[in-house]
């Protein structure tokens, strides 16, 4: 006799393998994971650093509050909260002189990309910058509910 078909078998498979992705790049919480995010307009100016357990979530936040598409410009992991709030802090710190306000720095997202390199390698925190192509795949379409 057949097993009867799981959630997971109704869905097609490129909804799927999005929903894989999305767990495994967003949804870390339960190990500590971080991500630290490079986000902003599309044009790339101006940049927000921060960090967040789900990014999804964050960028829909931020977009609410903005009038202009908010993307993820550049975003890597961290393997605790301590460590993501060092680096963020550090990198708010080398951006200062282009502080805008609150987390909002004048400076392109490469600037700001290097601003977290070197945050992360200042305070010794183990940090892998995320795959942005993947990235950008799971958040190109939303997720069949």
């Amino acid at each position: 006799m057949a097993k009867p078909p799981g959630f997971m078998d109704l869905i097609d498979p490129d909804t799927r393998e999005r929903m894989r992705i999305d767990r495994s790049i967003w949804k870390d919480r339960q190990q500590g994971r971080r991500i630290v995010y490079v986000l902003g307009p599309e044009n790339g100016w101006p940049c927000k650093i921060g960090y967040a357990a789900n990014l999804l979530a964050r960028l829909h936040d931020v977009q609410v509050a903005h009038w202009q598409k908010i993307v993820v410009h550049h975003c890597g992991y961290c393997f605790d909260k301590a460590a993501a709030l060092d680096i963020e802090k550090a990198a708010h710190r080398l951006l200062d002189a282009n502080a805008m306000r609150g987390e909002w720095f004048d400076v392109a997202p490469a600037e700001a990309l290097e601003a977290v390199l070197t945050a992360a390698k200042a305070v010794g925190a183990d940090f892998v910058v995320a795959n942005m192509d993947r990235v950008r795949a799971v958040l190109k379409k939303p997720l069949a509910r």
